[in-house]
């Protein structure tokens, strides 16, 4: 399926063009700057989330750079639209092993087997062939149109009424209301250099109560380190090593 570009992403991608090639420059911002998605890498730009390689370095001194990984992949993909890219590497990347990686890691856990529809070969090769009309509205940036059809005609069932549905949760409020938990679990992580990271909390958590883009990023950085920490901190299998 085709996945048209959102609002801000067709605000970045002309810039990345351009300026994800100063990689020095992209590798002195802070991960909170307003700035880190003007420098990514094109294909960077649809999911592609974390600390940048200058906080990454100092934190873990073991970091390595992502940049000439995603300016190859971006660079394979130069004749291509907006659409198009996202399209690609949102499916291939991004929903596969941020998202559908879960279930299947939850299956495994439960020593099961995740089967899902799409992924089936005879029906993949199907929809490949669909031509791009019945994909998406290109005007109106509709997608998966002959699947809203079939689902109007077989179910009388109008997804456009019923919109996009999904759930969230409030991910700043825990980052706020468990400031002390956070520390201890995040400074407690050997992997860690605990004076850079002491550092780096401290930064980002001065941001956290902005109203603003910067406060939701800030929050989102402090949430992903510490869940990186508790998976290394408690699973059983690198406690065992």
């Amino acid at each position: 399926m085709l996945s048209p570009l959102d609002r801000r992403q067709r605000l970045f991608l002309p810039f990345s063009r351009g300026l994800s090639n100063f990689s020095g420059f992209r590798d002195s911002l802070n991960s909170e700057s307003t700035l880190v998605p003007f420098f990514r890498a094109p294909a960077e730009l649809f999911g592609m989330t974390g600390l940048t390689y200058k906080d990454s370095l100092r934190v873990y001194p073991s970091s390595c750079s992502v940049y000439q990984y995603w300016k190859s992949e971006s660079d394979k993909r130069s004749s291509y639209s907006g659409t198009e890219l996202k399209s690609d590497i949102y499916a291939t990347r991004s929903i596969s092993e941020r998202m559908i990686r879960k279930l299947y890691n939850f299956a495994d856990y439960v020593e099961s087997n995740a089967i899902l529809p799409f992924a089936d070969s005879e029906v993949a090769k199907y929809f490949g062939k669909v031509p791009k009309r019945y994909l998406l509205n290109e005007k109106t940036l509709e997608n998966k149109l002959i699947l809203r059809k079939l689902l109007m005609d077989k179910m009388d069932l109008d997804s456009n009424k019923i919109g996009k549905m999904g759930w969230s949760f409030d991910s700043r409020g825990i980052v706020l209301k468990n400031k002390e938990i956070i520390y201890a679990e995040v400074c407690n992580c050997k992997y860690w250099d605990s004076v850079e990271l002491n550092l780096l909390l401290n930064r980002l958590y001065k941001n956290v109560g902005l109203n603003s883009r910067k406060g939701i990023v800030s929050a989102s950085l402090i949430y992903r380190v510490y869940l990186i920490s508790l998976w290394l901190n408690h699973n059983k299998y690198i406690r065992a090593q």
